[in-house]
């Protein structure tokens, strides 16, 4: 057996045990979720092995990197040929991408090694598919279609991103959500809540009267918040309501507001504790920023599209033709 393939294995042996390790620690396997993404690792696992085992170094050796050439760029190899049709380097990145993260740490030559395996069996059986009809059957062609309407939108999105997302937009997020006033200041809030005007004159008399505020809201108030003395715990102005922010970020440190009236019922809000919050650095929160600023482009995208679309939706007859596979297939 030659050396590479037997140190693939050796690996992918490594792999298996760990999986297989981390199985052993976890002390609920026997749910459906947990058990069902364990199996998707070893089947993951399985793939990368076979693929390992038949890596015969028959393509040359790899580029120094999986980086992500332009698909027809010059940087864009073709490592292998399969019956005269050609297979690339970014077809390996693509198929790297599918990858678990549990072999992120495999050696750059292994994972080039055995996933350019892989695409050569797959061309293989495509290409008998195509030869024997199977491209041209009812389900193949539902699944294309299928397929190529979510390729289409993924591309398109893309495009629609590199145009809007940019550094600049994403430091201008970060300031607004971390760095302004209202993002940075808190109050440590407490509040009274009950049902009418009323109670709430009655709360705030018996405050008034020298009774702590704590004891009056385990007393009086129909908030879950009761049990803990009304505290609802730091707040910024953008976590809080509209109206309830005005009024608690207008108090003093331990004054009481008049009664305020919400959807909930009517409110007395303290404010024990007043100070800045510390702001998370650009870095820890940029992949959330840029995925808050991703979701804002689609949903205008597809929001200006249903404005100038025709749709027209249909009920279905029965929920249960959901679990149809004929369906499916026609």
């Amino acid at each position: 057996m030659p050396r590479g393939v037997r140190g693939a294995k050796r690996l992918c042996g490594k792999a298996i045990l760990q999986v297989s390790d981390n199985i052993q620690q976890n002390q609920e396997v026997s749910s459906v979720g947990t058990i069902v993404p364990i199996l998707a690792v070893l089947f993951g696992v399985v793939l990368l092995a076979m693929g390992m085992f038949f890596a015969m170094n028959t393509v040359g050796a790899p580029p120094s990197s999986l980086s992500s050439p332009k698909t027809g760029s010059k940087s864009d190899f073709v490592v292998a040929r399969v019956n005269g049709s050609v297979i690339r380097l970014s077809d390996v990145i693509m198929a790297k991408r599918e990858l678990p993260k549990e072999f992120e740490s495999l050696p750059q030559e292994v994972v080039y090694d055995a996933l350019v395996e892989q695409l050569i069996d797959r061309r293989l059986l495509a290409s008998e598919a195509w030869r024997t009809g199977v491209e041209q059957t009812s389900l193949a062609q539902s699944r294309i279609r299928f397929e190529r309407e979510k390729i289409l939108r993924d591309l398109y999105m893309v495009e629609l991103i590199e145009d809007q997302i940019s550094n600049k937009s994403i430091n201008t997020l970060y300031e607004k959500k971390y760095l302004s006033p209202d993002a940075v200041q808190e109050v440590h809030l407490n509040q009274i809540v009950v049902r009418d005007r009323a109670d709430a004159d009655k709360a705030l008399s018996a405050i008034e009267g020298g009774e702590d505020f704590g004891d009056v809201a385990r007393r009086l108030s129909v908030d879950v918040s009761a049990v803990r003395g009304g505290d609802l715990g730091f707040k910024t102005r953008e976590q809080m309501d509209e109206t309830m922010a005005r009024v608690a970020f207008g108090l003093d440190v331990n004054e009481v507001s008049p009664p305020v009236q919400s959807r909930f019922g009517w409110h007395l809000l303290m404010v024990s504790e007043r100070r800045t919050k510390e702001p998370p650095p650009l870095e820890e929160v940029r992949a959330d920023l840029r995925e808050e600023l991703l979701q804002t482009v689609v949903d205008r995208e597809v929001g200006l599209l249903r404005e100038k679309a025709s749709i027209k939706r249909f009920e279905l007859p029965s929920l249960s033709d959901l679990d149809s596979t004929s369906i499916a297939a026609q």
